[in-house]
């Protein structure tokens, strides 16, 4: 399931675990496992997968095998695609331009290039901390709205520099139109769908490309 704090909280007071009931206030940890147990064994991998994500909006699924996942849905939806895809807006005005010019002698293969972490819990995160790792200046947009889980920061924002903004306000658009006026990657982490509501997605970040004359590299892991 996800760490989304206020969906998970939701989801748990529905199979009957909330977060205040009196058995929970112990520090028996076997206790409380036991609880959680008697509780979650009243319903099936299926319906906890339904009410989940079309209910709640939680990010989880059930743990199938190869061969399980490729009988589903989603497993027949995608059988003829690779494990990425790749689209390229072609566009003349948009010429091929050189890599970075570096100050220092960083001998890492992604020195000089600036990318923006618009992403949250693990794996784009993830992503991203490679590509720092790999010498990437990266700048992951974050919010002081959202509850964050923080012992997934320590190991996923390393090498990072952090951004609050607030996508949601006249000033948080200026700041992001801002980076991405220097960025040459952005990694989108979100359903689809919520950086266009946002003003950021795809077609409004081309037509920042155009006017920059510079091309960005889009990568969504969705």
């Amino acid at each position: 399931m996800s760490t989304e704090q206020k969906t998970t909280v939701a989801l748990i007071n529905f199979v009957g675990l909330p977060p205040d009931h009196l058995r929970l206030n112990t520090a028996d940890r076997e206790e409380i496992v036991e609880f959680f147990a008697n509780e979650v064994v009243k319903y099936d991998a299926s319906w906890l997968d339904t009410v989940a994500n079309e209910v709640y909006r939680q990010a989880g699924t059930i743990c199938y095998t190869p061969e399980e996942f490729a009988q589903t849905e989603q497993g027949k939806a995608i059988k003829s695609q690779g494990l990425w895809t790749t689209d390229v807006v072609n566009d003349d005005k948009l010429p091929v331009v050189p890599w970075p010019r570096l100050k220092d002698q960083s001998l890492r293969p992604l020195a000089g290039i600036k990318v923006i972490d618009i992403s949250r819990v693990i794996a784009a995160p993830t992503i991203t901390r490679i590509l720092a790792l790999l010498g990437a200046i990266v700048i992951r947009v974050s919010n002081n709205i959202e509850p964050e889980f923080g012992m997934l920061l320590l190991e996923t924002n390393m090498g990072k520099y952090d951004m609050q903004i607030n996508l949601k306000t006249p000033e948080g658009k200026a700041e992001m139109k801002h980076i991405l006026s220097e960025a040459d990657v952005i990694l989108d982490g979100y359903r689809p769908g919520c950086m266009e509501s946002l003003e950021f997605g795809r077609q409004a970040v081309h037509e920042m490309a155009l006017k920059r004359g510079k091309i960005y590299v889009i990568l969504s892991y969705l």
